[in-house]
């Protein structure tokens, strides 16, 4: 119900920011986490969070033009700042790979945006699957947030760590936390001990659970805009349905954006293009031949409605 009140968009700032986002008509789950969402918050994430207020309640439709403007503006300014931290931790891991052999990923820099840590924490959880805590030391103090993975109750692991933090909260999968002064390199020890106790194998490989296979080439879009969307709308406790197609030939591929690649594969004589999106880095050269784990969804341009492949990992 939420998203038909979208799609109509009688609001002017649900309006205005609909137009600004780039969204048409056939709003989904995915347009409103990754294009509004992510503008609703960047006002807060980098200031003040009273714009974003004014245009969920402005009538008029002019104001709600410029505050959509305006939050388009901070949002990019938050993928900026966001980016150039990402780039910070590259290339430390770069200059000390034996970080990676650790189960936990905990970094700490001078004046990161604490705006921003959060999403930084989550794009390390993506790429490199263990929890990650991502800390700005400012004036002495040392803050930020921390993410987590299945399977790993990241609340509980912060309180075997108490006696180093002045305080912390959260649930299993998410946390703010502020550790104590001159306690950091304690407390990543701390964290630490307390996963290799629970994993003493190591950490876990994420796992991707798939649904049923259905070969890229008998998808039929007509079939599946009529029968696959009555599931939606998908979300945490609805996830999207996880396909298999096997011998699946990757003809190219190239990154594009941020940390996400553009695929053109081919199954049984049939060509698709397909994109993974947070990949990070991409390290296979093509051709080669592999097994793909992919979701669906549909994208609006120009008032046409496309399907669209999302690969969710591939086997060579």
């Amino acid at each position: 119900y939420g998203l038909e009140l979208i799609r109509k968009a009688e609001r002017p700032g649900i309006k205005a920011l609909k137009e600004v986002s780039g969204l048409g008509k056939n709003v989904d789950t995915f347009g409103v986490t990754y294009q509004l969402i992510p503008r609703i918050n960047a006002a807060g994430r980098m200031g003040s969070a009273r714009k974003s207020v004014e245009l969920l309640t402005t009538p008029c439709y002019e104001e709600a033009q410029e505050i959509a403007k305006f939050l388009n503006k901070k949002n990019s300014e938050r993928q900026a700042v966001e980016d150039r931290i990402i780039r910070e931790i590259k290339e430390a891991i770069e200059k000390n790979p034996e970080i990676l052999k650790e189960p936990s990923l905990v970094f700490c820099g001078e004046n990161w945006h604490t705006g921003v840590v959060g999403i930084v924490a989550s794009r390390l959880v993506e790429e490199y699957g263990r929890p990650s805590i991502v800390l700005s030391m400012k004036d002495g103090r040392i803050k930020g947030s921390g993410r987590s993975v299945e399977g790993v109750n990241l609340y509980e692991i912060l309180k075997g760590c108490e006696s180093f933090l002045e305080k912390f909260g959260g649930h299993k999968l998410a946390a703010g936390l502020t550790v104590k002064p001159g306690s950091l390199e304690a407390f990543k020890e701390s964290f630490n001990r307390l996963l290799r106790r629970i994993f003493p194998q190591g950490m876990p490989k994420p796992r991707i659970r798939i649904d049923t296979i259905l070969p890229l080439s008998s998808l039929d879009f007509g079939f599946i805009s009529r029968e696959y969307e009555l599931f939606s709308p998908f979300g945490p406790k609805n996830p999207k349905p996880v396909f298999l197609s096997e011998d699946v030939i990757v003809r190219s591929a190239e990154s594009f954006g941020r940390g996400n690649v553009k695929m053109k594969v081919e199954h049984k004589g049939k060509s698709f293009q397909v994109v993974g999106f947070k990949w990070g880095e991409w390290d296979m050269d093509p051709p080669f031949r592999c097994s793909m784990a992919y979701s669906i969804s549909f994208s609006d341009y120009l008032g046409e409605r496309y399907l669209q492949i999302e690969v969710e990992d591939i086997k060579s």
